[in-house]
């Protein structure tokens, strides 16, 4: 047996969260993400990727600010960047190559002379 004057704080799933806790686990994984980039690009089985701006989201949510939405903006990509819902056109889709063609447009562009086959 213990005996004495303990502070002790329980942490279970039946408290209800503490908002200073909860605004330091989402700053943290922030922090996380910006340190390790790498963390953001797609899963190659899934194609599913973090979306950061979702977690900054629900990072100013914790803090009890819930109107974060009517900051956002439409922004226009800049020339040569995709639009939203777009592939840039350097960027090869998922599972594919950068140029890389259906097999059809390959056949096309070999039979035209304008691609060597190989």
């Amino acid at each position: 047996d213990l005996a004495g004057n303990y502070d002790y704080i329980p942490h279970t799933p039946t408290m209800a969260p503490d908002p200073a806790r909860q605004t330091a686990i989402w700053g943290q994984i922030l922090s996380t993400l910006a340190q390790a980039p790498q963390l953001l690009n797609p899963d190659p089985e899934t194609g599913e990727a973090i979306d950061p701006l979702a977690i900054f989201d629900e990072f100013v949510r914790s803090t009890g600010v819930n109107y974060v939405d009517q900051f956002k903006k439409k922004i226009a990509p800049m020339p040569g960047q995709a639009g939203p819902g777009q592939m840039p056109p350097d960027q090869p889709a998922v599972g594919g190559q950068a140029g890389a063609q259906t097999p059809e447009q390959t056949k096309k562009a070999v039979q035209s002379g304008t691609v060597l086959p190989g």
